[in-house]
């Protein structure tokens, strides 16, 4: 089934707004969205000054995709592996992210951007939080343009958006707003 264009620039949209909120209750920082260039998602400001933001989603697998933002939910069979299935997508999603060309024109002109990825599984606790993070510290990629000043995994656990940088590495999933 997949996401409609529109549903797809909604989701960026709210994804993008949780961002800008976050910074601004933990760094005091306003952010303000410029325009939409795809790629990348999002042309901010901040101070007088430009950045970019890119955002992308991790779900389980495809049919999670169309599972989850379906209206009526079909039923799913037996899941097995789920959550090791989820962290290599999420991998996966980062090493991508971080290995493409097509941010190049933004970083020459607006420099390092940001990265946020927003992991799409009803299933996250503490503990797959925890190896998740291990994951993703220890898969930074090779194939890294340097395209991105800081990257974020954004995850709803226990009734609220958290974050915690990923990129560069440092202590990760700390801070939490609504």
């Amino acid at each position: 089934m997949g996401r409609t264009k529109k549903q797809l620039e909604d989701g960026e949209l709210a994804q993008c707004k949780r961002f800008i909120a976050w910074r601004l209750k933990q760094f005091g920082e306003q952010f303000m969205i410029i325009s939409r260039p795809n790629p990348p998602d999002f042309v901010l400001e901040f101070s007088g000054k430009q950045t970019w933001l890119e955002v992308t989603d991790v779900f389980f697998d495809d049919e999670d995709v169309d599972w989850q933002l379906s209206k009526i939910s079909a039923p799913r069979g037996i899941l097995e592996n789920t959550d090791d299935k989820f962290i290599n997508r999420a991998v996966e999603g980062l090493s991508k992210k971080l290995g493409k060309k097509s941010y190049l024109p933004f970083f020459n002109s607006l420099g390092k951007g940001f990265l946020l990825l927003t992991g799409r599984y009803w299933l996250i606790d503490d503990v797959l939080l925890y190896s998740l993070q291990q994951a993703l510290r220890q898969s930074l990629s090779c194939a890294d343009m340097g395209c991105f000043k800081e990257a974020y995994l954004e995850c709803y656990v226990a009734g609220l958006w958290q974050y915690g940088m990923i990129y560069p590495q440092q202590d990760l999933i700390e801070e939490t707003t609504n």
